[in-house]
């Protein structure tokens, strides 16, 4: 039965798009067509304009017309106000149904070859299209009252056929979810064994499966029979998926969760996997065990991953591993923590290889306030002697706030001491007298003081004040007002 009402919901609620009109059923689809053809056979036609308040869906007094919807599928099927059409022909009620007030059929009974026939539409949005049938016949039931003996849809037109050449046409795994669903709500039993069919087919693909669950989990109930169906792929997607058939934290959502887990931990290394088990089940690994699964693992990169997106310590070796070819390096880079120092250590190697994108990195090592080690530190001197011209602007700034963290520490001296010989170095011998400046400048920023009078003749009118940095001469400027003690007065610049 909740199936069944389901199927209504689709079928009977209000048009959200400009389908294609399709009609398999010989009844009016407007009321112009209604009054047209009580004009042309002869017939008697009544229209009533009626409104919820009135009570009753349709039908008005007619004794052909019986309203089998609930209260509240009456409420989602019929608008506020519609009209209700009688067609008489020789004393017998030939059609009964409801229009909406621009004309558009809502649901009909109607009689053919001395049958009640009920008509309704079907909202296939995935093909596009609005169908009408004759969805069942009414027929006399041993209480006295009318039975609703539904009638098969494959015998007005081929519906599953339709379905199948559209998903012929899409590899999109949520469009092909669409499709697979919108059979099994609204296309009845042909429409389940549909369904149910492309779920255990080999070439349908794991992710339109878990599509499918997904779906079916959010519709608490209407597509419930395909998740049993759709389960049997064993595939870490589908187990991700049902996931979301718990809205609440509970032992059977800790237990599906340990699920996916392992399957995603055991998977191929798929960062989008991953990231869609943060997006949409945020939380979902609280309460469960999450730390046995991940040293369950098999040892490895996909491994590492895992731990990574976990926040979980990585073992070196399969932290360079993964690391170690673009493919699968770039998968890691958002997770690296550098509160870990294998982590930390991976993060300025990729940042000293300038590697695309890598900026980021760096600018993660800054926001976190991260203090380096002396050979990272090093490692980040020598790339910036390497950077030439007009650097981008918060790589420079993101560089010099890392220097700057490290020499404030108290052992600051030692700290930067590889790094400020790096720079030093390459001060000594050099030629231009604004770059020279500059490198100063680093100095002061790496914690030694005595270069501060060095580093002044690199400011230019007018002072830089602001805080980042681009320009050589705004570095020292920014340099010597933020770790020399200078101040700006005007136009002058005052170091003591």
């Amino acid at each position: 039965m909740r199936h069944l009402l389901w199927v209504l919901v689709f079928s009977l609620g209000g048009c959200c798009c400009d389908l294609k009109k399709e009609s398999y059923a010989e009844v009016p689809l407007s009321l112009d067509d209604a009054k047209k053809q009580a004009k042309e056979t002869g017939a008697e036609i009544a229209i009533e304009r009626r409104t919820k308040h009135m009570g009753g869906g349709g039908c008005g007094h007619s004794p052909v017309c019986v309203i089998l919807l609930p209260v509240i599928l009456y409420d989602i099927a019929f608008p506020e106000t519609w009209d209700e059409v009688t067609i008489m022909k020789d004393g017998e009620v030939v059609l009964n149904a409801s229009y909406e007030k621009n004309g558009t059929l809502i649901h009909a009974q109607h009689l053919k070859d001395g049958v009640v026939l009920e008509t309704r539409n079907i909202e296939l949005k995935a093909l596009g299209k609005k169908v009408y049938v004759d969805s069942a016949k009414l027929v006399p039931g041993v209480d006295g009252g009318m039975e609703r003996v539904p009638l098969s849809l494959a015998s007005q037109h081929d519906f599953i056929a339709d379905e199948r050449k559209a998903l012929e046409k899409t590899k999109d795994p949520k469009r092909r979810a669409e499709f697979i669903s919108e059979a099994a709500v609204l296309l009845e039993d042909e429409g389940v064994a549909f369904a149910k069919e492309r779920l255990l087919a080999p070439d349908e693909p794991e992710r339109s499966r878990a599509e499918v669950v997904r779906m079916g989990c959010a519709s608490r109930g209407s597509l419930y029979p395909l998740i049993e169906t759709a389960q049997k792929s064993q595939g870490a997607w589908v187990k991700l998926r049902l996931i979301g058939c718990w809205e609440n934290p509970s032992a059977e959502r800790d237990a599906a969760t340990n699920v996916a887990m392992k399957a995603a931990c055991e998977s191929a290394l798929d960062v989008d996997l991953l990231e869609t088990f943060s997006s949409d089940y945020p939380g979902a690994v609280r309460g469960t065990d999450a730390v046995n699964t991940a040293a369950a693992c098999p040892a490895g990169p996909q491994r590492a991953l895992f731990q990574l997106w976990l926040g979980y310590p990585v073992a070196t070796e399969e932290l360079e591993a993964l690391l170690a070819k673009d493919a699968t390096a770039k998968l890691a880079w958002k997770w690296l923590d550098p509160a870990e120092a294998n982590q930390r250590a991976a993060m300025v190697k990729i940042i000293s290889e300038d590697k695309a994108g890598s900026a980021s990195l760096l600018n993660t090592l800054r926001q976190k306030e991260t203090v380096l080690e002396s050979e990272l530190l090093e490692a980040l001197a020598k790339r910036y002697l390497k950077r030439t011209g007009l650097l981008e602007i918060g790589d420079r700034h993101d560089t010099l706030e890392l220097f700057a963290l490290a020499a404030t520490q108290p052992d600051g001296v030692g700290r930067t001491k590889a790094a400020r010989a790096a720079i030093a170095g390459a001060a000594a011998g050099e030629k231009d007298t604004k770059r020279k400046a500059m490198l100063e400048a680093v100095l002061v920023v790496l914690g030694d003081k005595s270069r501060v009078r060095a580093a002044v003749p690199g400011v230019k009118d007018p002072i830089y004040t602001g805080e980042y940095p681009s320009l050589d001469e705004d570095v020292c400027a920014w340099a010597l007002q933020k770790h020399g003690g200078c101040t700006v007065t005007g136009k002058v610049l005052s170091c003591p």
